[in-house]
């Protein structure tokens, strides 16, 4: 028998941008973006029936030179919303000597939640990204 060309649809596929996606009974976010001191969106989802057990992780912000190796970064902060309720947030400095990086919050996220991380940076560089992602497992979704 010929293989198909097509993705079965019980395939996932891993990609990045500002919904969540299910893969049985985990689940995860990602994106990444270049940090301004403008207020941005980076994560905005309502999740499905089940409740999830997550972690949320903040990478940023980070600095590349014009060879693409790590260069110095900065600090960069993400409030994250349930519901339109902010309920925590996260700072990450990419100093070693400052705190480590990634930064965490542990979270529990209730049945048809909706879910927004916005992230902002104190610097005013051009060249600074960071990344935010959750992953997480789904209890009690049929």
């Amino acid at each position: 028998m010929p293989q198909t060309d097509t993705i079965p649809v019980s395939a996932s596929i891993a990609s990045t941008g500002k919904g969540i996606r299910y893969i049985g009974e985990h689940c995860y976010a990602y994106n990444t973006i270049t940090l301004t001191t403008t207020p941005t969106v980076l994560l905005e989802f309502t999740t499905g029936a089940g409740y999830i057990v997550a972690r949320i992780s903040l990478y940023g912000g980070v600095s590349f030179d014009s060879t693409g190796e790590l260069a110095s970064g900065d600090t960069s902060g993400l409030k994250i919303k349930l519901n339109d309720v902010i309920t925590a947030f996260i700072k990450a400095d990419s100093s070693q000597e400052d705190m480590a990086v990634p930064a965490y919050y542990d979270v529990i996220i209730p049945p048809l939640t909706k879910v927004e991380c916005e992230i902002m940076s104190v610097s005013t560089a051009s060249a600074y990204r960071a990344a935010v992602g959750i992953t997480g497992r789904v209890y009690g979704a049929e």
